[in-house]
């Protein structure tokens, strides 16, 4: 996972939830699977993007919630 630096000052924070959950987090893009930040114009297909939000909603509910480009999970 990437957490792109326009997710602002809680980036660390976000980063460091998303660890204790058992996320590998890296800070070089072209590593990541997932973003998490707002969506870029041009979209790497082999990348899905995630909100803050979605991120936050799905670690404080215990569940997998659905976006735009990615299904719930069992």
């Amino acid at each position: 996972m990437f957490i792109t630096p326009a997710s602002g000052p809680l980036r660390a924070k976000l980063g460091e939830l998303v660890v204790l959950c058992g996320v590998w987090v890296t800070h070089i893009p072209r590593q990541a699977s997932i973003f998490i930040g707002p969506v870029p114009r041009k979209k790497a297909a082999t990348v899905t993007y995630l909100s803050e939000r979605w991120t936050l909603d799905s670690v404080t509910q215990h569940k997998v919630f659905a976006s735009e480009n990615r299904p719930v999970l069992p």
